[in-house]
Formats: C-alpha cells, structure tokens, sequence
C-alpha cells in the first residue's frame, strides 16, 4: 500500500469488482462471473486466492486480462473515490483505463502482473498497489482410486488362493 494519504481518512476502505477475461482469435469474453472483493482497509494488504470453474481460464491459446474497479468510502468522510487499476508504466490519473489489463498467455504457465490502483476525483491520488499471480495446477493423478483398485486385487486373488 501507498504511504497514508491525509486526503483518505484512516478508517477508509475498498471495495469493488475483479473481473478475469479470456482473449484469444474468437475475441474477448468475460471469464466466469465478476469477483466481489469486499471493504478493505485501503492503507492494508490483503489478498486471496481462488480456483476459476470457467474453462475459459484453461485454454492454451488464450490470454488472460482483468479489470478492477471500486469505491473508497469512509463512515467519517464523504468523499467516495472510484478507483481504478493500471498497468505498471501506463497510469494515466486523469484517465481511467477502459481495456482489460493483459496478464499474459495462458500457454506459458506461471504468468501474472502488478501495477497501481488510482482514485478519481480524490484528485487522483493512488491508493495502493495490485499484483496477481497466476499459477496453473498441475493435476494430481488418481491416487485413492489406484490404492483402492490394488486393495480390491490383492483381497480378490486372496480368496481364489487354495489353502
């Protein structure tokens, strides 16, 4: 997070929308529902992590990019900021971004990024920071099937064994 900023008071929290999108040759479509992130307090880190069900965030040929969009608030203030996330090296204050922010290509594994998150008519002060990390899992093979498969095998040839 930014030093504390006076113009935010102490007690202000965010809260607001991530959204994942998938862009491949068919074009840009939305991954899976929006992912309400809840009031946090903006002078805080916080994270979380989720495993997507969409199929869109598992196909090789896409990339994957993301918005963020949310409001500061405070009980003791009235100034209610929208945020917005950019890309390291591109932030615009004056400006909120209106494209998905590229993450990287699906294909290539561990892929992510970071950048800033910037609130308007606050005037334009940053708020923190964000960073995604994507990792692909790897799936584990069926291992209880397997050991139980054997088990049945070795109880099955024990009863065809004559005593």
């Amino acid at each position: 997070p930014p030093v504390e900023d006076l113009e935010y008071p102490p007690d202000s929290t965010l809260a607001g929308t991530l959204q994942f999108f998938s862009q491949s040759q068919f074009g840009t479509n939305a991954c899976g529902g929006a992912i309400t992130i809840g009031a946090t307090p903006i002078f805080t880190s916080s994270g979380g992590s989720f495993y997507p069900p969409d199929p869109c965030f598992g196909d090789p040929a896409a990339e994957l990019l993301f918005s963020f969009t949310g409001q500061v608030s405070s009980p003791t203030s009235s100034t209610t900021p929208q945020i917005y996330a950019f890309p390291t090296g591109t932030v615009s204050p004056s400006d909120p971004p209106i494209d998905p922010i590229d993450l990287g290509s699906i294909g290539n594994g561990n892929f992510g990024g970071q950048g800033p998150l910037y609130g308007f008519a606050s005037p334009s002060k940053p708020t923190g920071n964000w960073t995604i990390d994507v990792t692909q899992l790897v799936p584990e093979p069926p291992t209880l099937p397997l050991l139980a498969v054997g088990i049945g095998l070795v109880l099955l040839r024990r009863r065809r064994t004559p005593v």
